[in-house]
C-alpha cells in the first residue's frame, strides 16, 4: 500500500515560501501595531489631563483666572497634580527650576509641565502659556516629535495665535483651555511647515533670516492625529 506524502523538497519549498511572505507582511503589522499603541496612549493621557483641568476648573475658576506666573512645579501641584488618575509614579525632573515633575501612567506614558514665559512680549499677543510635553514610552527610544514625543498647551485666553519663537504653536484660539501643538492650522500646514510640520525633518534648513535656528520638526503631530480623527494617516511621516 502506498502513503501518500510530501518530498522533503516540497516542504522546504513551502517553508520557504511562508518565510517569504512573512518578512514581507511583518514589517507592516509591528508598523500597524506601533500606530494603533501610539494612538490609543496619547488619546489616553488627552483625556487624563482633560479630565484634570475640568475638575481645577470647579475648584479655581476659569482657566483664565489661574495664576500663569507661578513656577512650573506649583502650576502643576495648583492646578493638576490633585486632580490627576490613572498616575503610576512621580519623578523629579533634572532641572527643577524648569520643570515640573515626570508624572508616568500606568501604561507607561510620561508627561512633565514647563511654564513658558515669551523673552519678548512686543512680538506676540499673549506671552506666557503652560505646555505638557507627552512620550507615549517614556524612556525608550526614539524620543522624537511625532513619533512618541507629542505636546500640548493650557493656553490662557483666547488669542489670534500662539508662538513659542519656533513657528506659530497655534491659531485662533477661542477661549483659553487645552490645545495640542498645531491646533487651528490647516492639515496640508501641519504637514508641512518648515517649524514644526509632521512631515519636516529635524535636518531641515530653518527659513531664511533664521539660519542656526533649531526645528522643533514633528511638533504639528500632535494636532494632526486629532484632526484625522485620531488616526495616523497614510501620508503621516512615520
Amino acid at each position: 500500500m502506498k502513503v501518500k506524502a510530501f518530498t522533503m523538497a516540497e516542504v522546504l519549498i513551502t517553508l520557504g515560501i511562508i518565510g517569504i511572505v512573512a518578512a514581507m507582511t511583518m514589517p507592516v503589522l509591528i508598523g500597524k501595531y506601533q500606530k494603533h499603541v501610539t494612538v490609543t496612549r496619547l488619546q489616553k493621557v488627552y483625556s487624563v489631563l482633560s479630565q484634570a483641568i475640568n475638575f481645577a476648573i470647579k475648584d479655581n475658576e476659569d482657566i483664565q483666572y489661574w495664576d500663569f506666573e507661578l513656577s512650573s512645579q506649583k502650576f502643576m501641584e495648583q492646578y493638576i497634580e490633585p486632580y490627576l488618575q490613572n498616575i503610576a509614579s512621580v519623578t523629579e525632573y533634572d532641572d527643577t527650576d524648569r520643570y515640573s515633575k515626570i508624572y508616568a501612567l500606568t501604561d507607561g506614558t510620561t508627561f512633565y509641565g514647563w511654564m513658558y514665559k515669551n523673552p519678548r512680549p512686543e512680538n506676540h499677543d499673549i506671552t506666557t502659556f503652560y505646555s505638557f510635553y507627552v512620550d507615549i514610552n517614556g524612556e525608550t527610544k526614539p524620543n522624537q516629535l511625532g513619533r512618541d514625543k507629542f505636546i500640548y498647551y493650557i493656553f490662557p485666553a483666547k488669542s489670534r495665535f500662539y508662538n513659542g519663537g519656533k513657528g506659530n504653536l497655534a491659531l485662533n484660539i477661542p477661549r483659553a483651555g487645552l490645545y495640542p501643538d498645531g491646533y487651528g492650522i490647516d492639515r496640508e500646514t501641519l504637514k508641512n511647515y518648515i517649524w514644526r510640520g509632521c512631515n519636516t525633518s529635524q535636518d531641515a534648513e530653518p527659513p531664511e533670516g533664521y539660519e542656526g535656528h533649531s526645528l522643533a520638526a514633528g511638533a504639528y503631530c500632535t494636532a494632526l492625529i486629532m484632526v484625522d480623527g485620531w488616526k495616523i494617516s497614510d501620508d503621516y511621516n512615520w
